[in-house]
């Protein structure tokens, strides 16, 4: 790879032989057609016809979920004009996900499109993979959020979508960084695809410890006692955060919990001392571990004060109990939220401290190879987006 210093006209890193200057095009000038998708129901999956949703598609790998299946509920004699193509791009239209993009990829089969996705067919002179990797950046997100924001729910249509402009280069450069950064893509989705193996694998042995299919042995090889049933409030303190969200300060000296997987930082800390962190709302149900001084937020639920119970045991317990303890109470409510209740009155089974040990003991592995194997992602993940900052205009 060479370097440039015409820095408006040209990226940072460039692969070697390539010097022109790349031009600014609208999307409208790479495509041969923006289309809006099939108005159908699905219905059960037929085995060959496949349907693709907003909700079909990954939020962060922007792939084609393949977990539930569908096929369009309508006669598809006369709808050759909604099958996707190799470089075909799809575009949310609508809701949430407005802005949410998908490449199809001959491997994902015989797809049909629905209608709150728009379909942009690329011109064979252009590279697909290209101008797909340059939804997946900051400047892509920047003009979905200002394109959208009209009133009521948000929305991109075709004619804003054909206004996005990219910069780009002779298709001879377009070739090289589809290809290169589709590698990257595809190495980061196998290591997340054995993340989620580790994930998967952690699940089915919580479940057999829980329910007593998997037991341990002391170190004399005897069976451990039976195990003994209590109200969650038998072995622990629960109070909740009491900040806003909006609390976090950039470079605070404490950790800060909310009710998001991610960690934030304050100046000021509330607790102390070994401690479970759930979140009520946001990612709920989602269970931190920490042992120091920290601060959280209000909707966040915080464990202390542990007797006759190991917190990684408990843990691990309301980890595989919790999911199913929270979709009992709120299943009558489109609100998915925890309660104080939910946790005080949840019931705990408990075996003697010297097994508990060996169960937490056992779970914390996989949860190490799982924070490896997240490490590694967020790392594939940066590394990507640096070169991306460096490699496109």
């Amino acid at each position: 790879m060479g370097m440039s210093s015409k820095k408006h006209k040209n990226p940072t890193i460039r692969f070697n032989g390539f010097t022109d200057a790349w031009e600014q095009r609208k999307l409208e000038d790479l495509a041969e057609s923006f289309n809006y998708g099939l108005n159908a129901s699905a219905m059960e999956f037929d085995g060959e016809n496949k349907y693709i949703r907003i909700t079909d598609i990954d939020e962060y790998s922007h792939r084609f979920i393949e977990s539930g299946l569908t096929s369009p509920n309508t006669d598809l004699s006369n709808a050759d004009d909604y099958l996707l193509k190799e470089g075909d791009i799809l575009f949310a239209r609508t809701g949430a996900s407005v802005g949410k993009s998908y490449q199809y990829e001959p491997l994902d089969g015989k797809v049909y499109y629905a209608g709150f996705l728009i379909r942009a067919r690329i011109k064979p002179e252009f590279h697909s993979s290209f101008i797909f990797q340059n939804t997946l950046t900051e400047k892509y997100n920047n003009f979905i959020k200002i394109t959208s924001q009209r009133s009521g729910q948000p929305g991109v249509n075709a004619q804003e979508y054909a206004n996005f402009s990219i910069m780009v280069p002779s298709r001879g450069e377009q070739v090289k960084l589809g290809n290169f950064f589709k590698q990257l893509d595809n190495a980061i989705d196998l290591h997340q695809r054995q993340l989620d193996n580790y994930k998967e694998l952690k699940k089915a042995m919580m479940q057999n410890i829980f329910n007593k299919k998997l037991r341990f042995k002391n170190g004399n090889g005897n069976e451990f006692p039976e195990w003994k049933k209590k109200k969650l409030n038998n072995f622990c303190s629960v109070t909740t955060g009491k900040l806003d969200a909006n609390a976090m300060k950039e470079n605070g000296v404490y950790k800060f919990f909310t009710c998001s997987h991610q960690d934030y930082l304050i100046d000021t800390y509330a607790f102390e001392g070994e401690s479970l962190i759930i979140a009520g709302n946001g990612d709920v149900g989602h269970i931190k571990y920490y042992n120091g001084k920290f601060n959280a937020y209000q909707r966040t639920y915080i464990l202390q004060n542990f007797e006759n119970i190991s917190a990684v045991y408990l843990k691990n317990n309301l980890e595989n109990e919790l999911p199913r303890r929270i979709q009992r109470e709120t299943q009558q409510s489109a609100m998915v939220y925890i309660k104080l209740s939910t946790l005080t009155e949840a019931e705990i089974d408990v075996p003697i401290m010297e097994e508990q040990n060996i169960i937490g003991d056992f779970l914390s592995k996989f949860d190490s190879m799982i924070a490896k194997q997240e490490k590694i992602i967020d790392l594939f993940k940066e590394q990507k987006k640096v070169l991306m900052q460096k490699m496109f205009v």
